[in-house]
This record gives C-alpha cells, structure tokens and sequence, in this order.
C-alpha cells in the first residue's frame, strides 16, 4: 500500500511516499513512521533525492519523482550488491522486531542499531549451522562489532563480510542485530535462543517478543 506525509510542503520541502505491506506492518508503525519523518522536516532535515538516510539497521535510497515528491527505498534483501526497492516494508518491520528483541532482556539497555554496511566476523559455515554463538564486541572503523561462532565447526575457519550480506544468508537473525555490545546470542541444535552476558545466561522477560519466539520452537 501506499502512503505519503502531508505536512512536508509547510516547510518548502517535497512530501515524503513510500510503500509498505500491511500485512508485515501493523498500522501504528506506519503512523509512527509518517510522523517520525514529519517531524525530521519540522526540525530543519533536508531530505534531498539521490541521497541515504537511516532508520535502525537499514539503509534507505532518497529518489525524486516526476509530481515533485520523494520515495523512499529499500535494500531488496536479496542482491549483492545492494538493489534498492520501492518500498519500506523490512525498513519498518526489522526497525520493531529489533527493539522489541532488546526489550525481551531483563537487563536495562538499549537497541544499538548497526548499519548494514559495516562488517561481521563469521564462521565460514554460518550459513547452514544451527547451533551458534553470536555475541557483539567494542566495533572499530567499518566494523559493527558482531562475531558469528558455528558450534558445531570441527576447525575454526572465519571471513568477513558485510553484515548486509550475512543478513541476507541468514534473515532469521537479523532481529538480534540491535542487540549491544556485551550481548550475545546462543542457541544449540535449534532449541530456544537464549540471551547470553559475560558467560551467562541473561533471564528473558515473561510474554516478551523473544520469549514467544521461543515458545514456538
């Protein structure tokens, strides 16, 4: 579906569109996000055509139209290197999942958000195992600080590569990418994920996001 902001052309800027799934976004994350980008325009943002802007992990492409407004992109999730989309629906739907992964832990932090251009250290294996260990440390320049462990790995043999494409080899952790540094992430034989800190496991809250991810497993 498509949607658009109203209020931009108040402040002499072109009216921000984008377009989102209903079906994966729920209708106050879309209000939120309008909103969100409203009030950037209010504050004296300049979004301007051809160029990026943030929201969480992602990376989103500014493109003029020809009625003078402005869409919003996305990374199709799919393509290395980068394909952008005409759409915001993952933009919106990894941006909450990945704060309400954080809101799952008991501990009193907050999301961390690393752009999908930085790097992670990954097992060469990452991509079928399902047993692992996947912790964030103090990032450096383009790193984002993410190490990925494949448990069940005879030899340790790692690469890096862009978290982007690591996302897109495993979309099934991309909710954990908000997660900060200190953090980690276990899980053995495809049982429960379990919030890892300093060696220990760190309790999940009752009926929190992560703790119905885990009662479907």
């Amino acid at each position: 579906m498509f949607f658009r902001t109203t209020k931009c052309s108040q402040y002499n800027h072109p009216e921000l569109c984008f377009s989102c799934k209903m079906d994966v976004v729920p209708q106050q994350d879309i209000d939120w996000f309008i909103a969100h980008l409203e009030s950037e325009v209010a504050n004296g943002v300049t979004f301007k055509s051809g160029e990026f802007m943030q929201l969480g992990w992602m990376l989103n492409q500014l493109k003029m139209q020809s009625d003078n407004s402005i869409h919003i992109l996305e990374p199709n999730m799919k393509d290395v290197p980068i394909v952008f989309i005409d759409s915001v629906t993952n933009t919106l739907k990894h941006f909450r999942e990945q704060q309400d992964i954080v809101d799952s832990c008991t501990l009193n932090v907050a999301p961390d958000f690393p752009s999908l251009r930085t790097s992670i250290i990954a097992s060469e294996t990452f991509q079928a195992t399902n047993s692992f260990y996947i912790a964030r440390e103090v990032a450096e320049n383009t790193e984002s600080g993410w190490f990925f462990k494949d448990l069940n790995a005879e030899e340790d043999e790692y690469s890096v590569l862009s978290l982007y494409d690591f996302a897109c080899k495993r979309p099934d952790l991309i909710k954990f990418l908000a997660l900060p540094v200190g953090l980690g992430v276990l899980l053995r034989d495809g049982d429960c994920y379990r919030l890892v800190k300093n060696d220990r496991e760190v309790q999940i809250k009752a009926n929190s996001y992560l703790d119905q991810i885990n009662s479907t497993r």
